[in-house]
């Protein structure tokens, strides 16, 4: 089996993205989590471009909240 890039999930209210790599056991693993979330749609989003430059999913949007706490300060003085 191919070493995967450790995959980060976003759990961010009523919905749920999960990073996939265009590998045969992303289904399995969506199924997986739907199982564990019933009720709240589980949806996959391929990150295999994204993974070689950027990181996936939890790498590129961690720094979201400091730049729009930044982003009120400079509008706010």
């Amino acid at each position: 089996m191919a070493h995967l890039p450790k995959a980060g999930i976003s759990f961010p209210g009523r919905y749920d993205v999960v990073p996939t790599y265009r590998n045969a056991n992303d289904e399995r693993a969506l199924g997986i989590l739907h199982d564990c979330f019933p009720g709240r749609p589980v949806t996959g989003l391929d990150s295999s471009d994204m993974i070689w430059g950027l990181g996936s999913l939890h790498c590129i949007t961690q720094q979201e909240s400091a730049v729009e706490q930044l982003a009120n300060a400079i509008r706010s003085e």
